[in-house]
């Protein structure tokens, strides 16, 4: 079964300075990125988890945590669709 991930997409920075979020599948060496619909800022981002930051020390920044769960809640059901996306097409030999 293909690995999926998801990943901030460094290489392509938007106008407002956020990065899109892609979600990457590699198989055999291969790897293909789709479009989620999401971008974030570098500080938004939690490198190690590769999800939304929900922690900040800030009270500035406390706004943005409900935002952020609820984002890294859609983007963990867009990864279930890819896994699901790529059980499918294995079945059917179209991978």
């Amino acid at each position: 079964m293909g690995l999926t991930k998801i990943v901030l997409w460094m290489h392509q920075q938007k106008k407002n300075g956020e990065f899109p979020i892609l979600i990457r599948i590699t198989e055999g060496r291969k790897s293909r990125y789709l479009k989620t619909g999401f971008s974030a800022k570098e500080e938004d981002w939690d490198v190690d988890r590769n999800l939304f930051r929900t922690k900040y020390r800030r009270a500035d920044d406390q706004y943005k945590i409900h935002e952020h769960q609820y984002n890294n809640q859609l983007l963990m059901k867009r990864v279930g669709e890819a896994d699901r996306l790529i059980k499918e097409l294995k079945e059917d030999d179209n991978l």
